[in-house]
């Protein structure tokens, strides 16, 4: 006795391999007491093959033969030719006829006006031609009775006769289409006919053909079916021939696998599940260097105080507050109101304040969120004027029309002493109380316009007709201009951006903040995800009516 065992990762295929095995070696075992019927079921096996071949040949041959001909069988199909040569004369002589007809009614119309047409009884198909003439025996028999007690001169009778003229104008038009369309039709029927004709012809021809073919078809066919017949009994006499080995138990696989330990790799995925999350969460934290979020800030900046954060908005999202407005962003741009007023009004002063709204590079939302922050302000009944304190790169005419940006603005005052500000304030059209100063043409010397008298003389000119003032000015790490009219500001709103604003840059805004160049800082964090907005809303907190889900609608739609 001999026990065979194998180690495989898939237990079905280990099974199959054994059984095969054994097979296979008693296999051969058998043929070597059966040789000779080994060669002679080769033999049989060898000729098969070539029968296959040839009389696949034949059949292949019967087929080409009856494709090419058209032919099922000649017999059926001579008499299907017969019985279509007949329909096909019998349409043949119907369409003569029509043909027939058609002439006949055209030389009869030829002839005089006065003569009424008939179609009854004259088997022709086509309603139009049939509506004309019947419509031209009405007009004649109009124009017929007129003419009784009217003379041909009359205007009826003019009319009645130039009406026949033009239905018989028509009639002639129907009938030589008619009698094309039959032209047509006879031909084809004649074209048909000559064909059927050519294959009848041929019958004889295919039929010996035919009788040939199916010949060779019938000797192949014999010879195939004598070694199938040897081939069976070489079969039965190979099968009577014991194994030489016996099978007690066939192969099989235990329900629990062998390798690997279930234990151990559980535990080394346990270990990569921790290890793997970790890692990633590390290297992102040494290779990320954008802000995320207000703790970003809190943790760099801890001597400036955070307004409040912007939520980053959808593509298709408008970035511009309406009135009315109940979204995420316009609630935003309220708690930032109401946390500048507390800063506002912590001041020692009670003349207009001055917001200057700036950021440390381009992109980061400093335009956005100073024109939400002063529509916001006005929205609540303030008198608010924005001023595009950003000469070199203006961008506040981008919210309304873009041909604004010629209009005159910051620029002409600075360089035009004779200009007043209420001659350059451009109202806003659907807020009532918001106006805006636009940064007009670009200067070539952006920092010494800024450094005039008339700076100082705009900021008093505009805090004496408006509530508040806002201004929107150029980026700090790049040009001096915002530092050079922080001196005119209450307070300096700082907007950084989520995702975008480097780590390192708030070491610069720190240092900043510490030389004295601005003054008053508070922080807006734009474009923030929502999982990461403000310290409650990532759990899933709101403040409006809620909103059924689509099963909820579903379940109260089907009354569940």
């Amino acid at each position: 006795m001999v026990n065979l065992s194998i180690t495989d990762v898939v237990g079905e295929r280990a099974e199959d391999v054994l059984n095969q095995l054994i097979e296979e070696y008693n296999k051969d075992a058998i043929n070597d007491k059966n040789i000779v019927a080994l060669n002679t079921a080769k033999f049989i096996e060898e000729r098969l093959n070539d029968i296959t071949k040839d009389l696949d040949s034949v059949e292949t041959g019967i087929e080409s033969f009856k494709t090419n001909k058209g032919l099922t069988d000649i017999g059926v199909e001579t008499s299907l030719d017969l019985q279509k040569v007949n329909e096909i004369e019998s349409e043949l002589l119907k369409v003569e006829t029509q043909l027939s007809i058609g002439r006949s009614l055209k030389e009869f119309m030829i002839t005089d006006i006065e003569k009424s047409v008939t179609t009854s009884g004259l088997g022709i198909n086509d309603p139009s031609l049939i509506g004309l003439i019947n419509n031209y025996n009405e007009v004649l028999t109009t124009y017929q009775r007129v003419g009784q007690t009217s003379t041909s001169e009359s205007p009826v009778m003019v009319k009645l006769s130039t009406e026949l003229s033009s239905l018989k104008r028509g009639i002639f038009n129907s009938l030589d289409a008619y009698i094309n369309g039959l032209k047509v039709e006879q031909n084809n029927l004649l074209r048909k006919s000559n064909q059927i004709n050519a294959n009848i012809s041929q019958v004889p021809n295919n039929e010996k053909t035919s009788r040939s073919v199916e010949r060779n078809r019938e000797v192949v066919e014999a010879i195939y079916l004598l070694l199938r017949e040897k081939q069976e009994t070489t079969a039965i006499s190979l099968a009577v021939t014991a194994p030489k080995a016996k099978i007690v138990d066939s192969g099989y696989a235990p329900d629990t696998p062998v390798s690997p330990k279930p234990k151990i790799i559980l535990l080394a995925a346990l270990v990569l599940g921790v290890l793997i999350p970790l890692g990633l969460v590390y290297l992102k934290q040494i290779f990320y260097n954008k802000i995320e979020s207000r703790k970003d800030l809190e943790r760099n900046l801890p001597q400036v105080s955070i307004l409040g954060e912007v939520p980053k908005l959808e593509s298709d999202a408008k970035d511009r507050i309406i009135p009315n407005d109940r979204s995420v962003l316009a609630e935003s741009f309220r708690i930032i109101r109401t946390n500048l007023q507390y800063k506002l009004g912590a001041l020692n002063h009670d003349d207009t304040k001055v917001v200057l709204v700036t950021s440390t590079v381009k992109g980061e939302g400093k335009t956005t969120t100073a024109f939400n922050l002063a529509s916001t302000f006005a929205y609540s009944g303030k008198k608010v004027l924005l001023i595009g304190g950003d000469i070199r790169n203006p961008q506040l005419h981008r919210f309304f029309d873009a041909n604004l940006k010629r209009k005159k603005g910051v620029t002409e005052y600075l360089v035009n002493s004779d200009l007043k500000l209420k001659d350059l304030v451009v109202p806003v059209d659907d807020n009532s109380n918001l106006y805006m100063l636009l940064s007009g043409s670009i200067p070539p010397n952006p920092a010494e316009l800024w450094m005039q008298s008339r700076t100082k003389d705009m900021i008093e000119e505009a805090k004496g007709m408006y509530d508040l003032v806002i201004i929107d000015s150029a980026p700090t790490i790049v040009v001096t201009d915002t530092f050079l009219i922080n001196k005119f500001a209450d307070v300096t709103v700082y907007v950084t951006r989520a995702n975008h604003t480097d780590r390192g840059l708030l070491e610069f805004i720190s240092d900043t903040i510490k030389d004295g160049k601005l003054t008053n800082v508070a922080a807006v964090i734009n474009s923030v995800k929502l999982t990461n907005f403000g310290y409650g809303n990532k759990y899933g907190y709101s403040y409006s009516a809620d909103k059924k889900t689509f099963m909820e609608r579903l379940k109260a739609k089907l009354n569940f």
